[in-house]
């Protein structure tokens, strides 16, 4: 059997005259060679697509083959879909016939034949003075699942045909709707498109969640550096007042308690300064474990001192 991967050289093969299928005539006259070309095109588009399927009456699959046709045509036709339907039902015959010719002759391999001189012995085969006149067809569909279906299931019952005087043409036409093989239906299809959807949405919300996820922790991480910086001016407004404010009117002991802070102050800074010094590479983890009670402390002690100071300043103006 001539694979798909067979090249077929145009050049090399001759073609009888194309003739019309009866039942069209009155409807535009004979078919062109573009004509069938361009509705082998439109069959298999529709038989393949997974959107019509298999769910769909024998008028409505012909009236999409007929809207398809005239959407992609590159001629003037104004062929219906009941013409377009006998049309085709003369081609596929006439293939599937072609067909049989084709595996005959490759079944045989004719001694000095090359394997590109098999399709005019096919043709000789078909009608040894006329050829084959659908060549044109056949070389569209000759590879096409759907074809392929018909043809083999053709071979199969073909005995049982005979019994049932069953004409090739009938078969063809209950092989052509026959759900075998084909593509998925409608429904199927659907099914397919929302599964499809959801597993989408699913991803998308994941994908939601996890970026909101994200912001919440570094919003929180904003927060938590933001609080610390102010928390770090708050302390430095508080050292700033413990050590420059007057003293001149405190007593004794509040003077004492003022200088003892300030000795604080300065003994913390000191302190910090010699450990940078010493541990410049210290990670952050242990330098927050170090400073945090410090900055806590210290706060909680410059507290108590601006305190004190606001007291003593409302003390002296009484």
């Amino acid at each position: 059997m001539l694979t798909q991967d067979s090249e077929v050289d145009p050049s090399v093969l001759t073609q009888a005259p194309i003739p019309d299928s009866g039942s069209s005539r009155g409807r535009g006259g004979n078919y062109n060679h573009s004509e069938d070309i361009q509705l082998c095109w439109s069959w298999i588009a529709i038989t393949f697509d997974p959107r019509v399927g298999i769910d769909q009456s024998k008028g409505t699959y012909w009236n999409r083959i007929a809207q398809h046709y005239h959407e992609n045509k590159t001629f003037v036709s104004d062929r219906n879909a009941t013409s377009l339907e006998k049309r085709w039902n003369s081609i596929q015959k006439e293939c599937i016939r072609f067909q049989e010719c084709v595996e005959k002759i490759e079944r045989l391999r004719p001694s000095g034949v090359p394997h590109t001189e098999y399709i005019n012995l096919a043709q000789q085969s078909y009608d040894k003075t006329k050829g084959f006149p659908y060549l044109h067809c056949w070389m569209e569909v000759r590879h096409t699942e759907k074809f392929q279906t018909i043809y083999e299931g053709m071979k199969h019952t073909q005995g049982k045909r005979e019994r049932k005087s069953t004409t090739p043409m009938q078969q063809a036409q209950e092989d052509d709707r026959a759900p075998s093989k084909r593509p998925p239906g409608r429904k199927h299809s659907k099914e397919k498109q929302s599964k499809s959807g959801e597993d989408e949405y699913a991803t998308q919300f994941a994908t939601f969640i996890q970026m909101k996820a994200e912001e919440h922790q570094k919003r929180g991480e904003r927060w938590k550096a933001e609080k610390e910086l102010e928390e770090r001016k708050l302390l430095w407004d508080q050292e700033q007042k413990i050590m420059f404010c007057n003293m001149s009117d405190m007593d004794e002991n509040q003077r004492a308690y003022i200088q003892a802070m300030r000795q604080q102050i300065v003994m913390a800074k000191k302190a910090l300064v010699k450990a940078a010094g010493e541990a410049p590479q210290v990670n952050r983890a242990v330098e927050g474990t170090l400073r945090k009670p410090n900055l806590e402390r210290g706060i909680r002690q410059s507290n108590e001192a601006i305190y004190l100071l606001y007291s003593l300043n409302n003390f002296h103006r009484i």
